[in-house]
């Protein structure tokens, strides 16, 4: 519930949808998009910052997570077979803070 505290005065449109009880309906889209996110590693000069006194785990990038183009979206498209979507689509938007 924490979660959904924090999505408090984000446009509805891009709010992750999570049922009335808190869980989350993870869709063929989530799954196609998962299988193509760019993990790396920590830059070498940020493993301290970002590891801490435990272990430097990959992550995700968050401005180009599914590829090299200029936009998340044109990039979500592209591995979901649509088309290129309008600046600020809402369906991508969303998707890309489900992700």
């Amino acid at each position: 519930m924490r979660f959904r505290r924090r999505c408090i005065g984000l446009p509805t449109s891009t709010t992750p949808r999570l049922e009335p009880d808190g869980h989350f309906r993870f869709t063929d889209q989530h799954r196609r998009l998962l299988r193509k996110l760019r993990f790396e590693w920590p830059d070498p000069q940020m493993i301290g910052f970002v590891a801490g006194n435990g272990y430097p785990v990959p992550a995700v990038h968050f401005k180009p997570p599914f590829g090299d183009m200029t936009s998340f979206d044109i990039d979500m498209a592209s591995i979901l077979g649509v088309p290129k979507p309008s600046a600020g689509d809402p369906l991508f938007r969303r998707l890309y803070w489900e992700m």
